[in-house]
């Protein structure tokens, strides 16, 4: 199937070589020239182990195919975003740059066409992305898709993930969530559909619980420096 995807940096580039392993045919865009130019000659933007390899094998075996034109082709009925989602001056997530993504491709699709954010949205980013479209009407379904990547096992992380889960916007667009899973055909992992608010928070309560994690297990090496006890010891006896 042939896709496209906005949003040429770690997150883009990694999903793109993922679903060009599940045999799908991707066009990836970026408006940075530069970093499309690159990309032309086999060198990204960003490390990730395995990640030059991968993109080249594919570029050559014409699966991958870069471009700095934002308007999906003719016979993509998906389009991935993966654009940033900068944190603001104050704090919350900036969803300007997917929110302006999302419009053109609004603009430039009609209703057999889904529209899937992969990019990191705050709790109201569905509201607001819901927003451009309107009513449903014949507008492109456009459905959340989180993503558990660690940066330096990326790659292993996309082909085994913890879970796949999806987000509708609204109701009537669960099938397109479940045609979203379908590109996934071959991997095992748990899934979850549900609305994209729901989604959301799943995504980021994650991320949080694994600052959490890392912050206690921090802490607790401290404590055992302190006292003299086995940091290893102490971590396998709490599980």
């Amino acid at each position: 199937m042939h896709l496209f995807l906005i949003g040429a940096g770690h997150v883009g580039l990694v999903t793109a070589v993922g679903l060009a392993r599940l045999g799908h045919r991707l066009t990836v865009a970026d408006i940075d020239e530069a970093r499309i130019t690159g990309l032309r000659k086999g060198i990204p933007p960003v490390f990730e182990p395995g990640l030059r390899e991968a993109l080249e094998g594919h570029a050559e075996a014409g699966r991958l195919a870069f471009t700095t034109d934002l308007t999906p082709p003719a016979d993509a009925l998906f389009s991935i975003v993966t654009v940033s989602t900068p944190t603001g001056p104050d704090g919350p997530l900036s969803t300007a740059n997917v929110e302006r993504v999302v419009e053109g491709l609004l603009a430039a699709t009609g209703s057999d066409h889904t529209i899937i954010v992969r990019s990191t949205l705050p709790v109201d980013g569905p509201g607001r992305l819901l927003a451009l479209g309107g009513a449903r009407g014949a507008r492109a379904a456009i459905v959340t898709n989180p993503e558990f990547m660690r940066e330096g096992s990326a790659l292993a992380d996309f082909d085994k993930p913890d879970r796949i889960i999806v987000g509708w916007l609204e109701p009537r667009d669960e099938a397109a969530a479940e045609a979203v899973l379908g590109l996934y055909a071959g991997v095992q992992a748990p899934t979850l559909i549900a609305d994209a608010r729901s989604i959301a928070l799943v995504k980021l309560a994650t991320n949080v619980f694994l600052a959490a994690k890392v912050a206690y297990a921090n802490e607790l090496a401290r404590i055992c420096d302190v006292v003299g006890a086995d940091v290893d010891t102490v971590a396998d006896g709490i599980g």
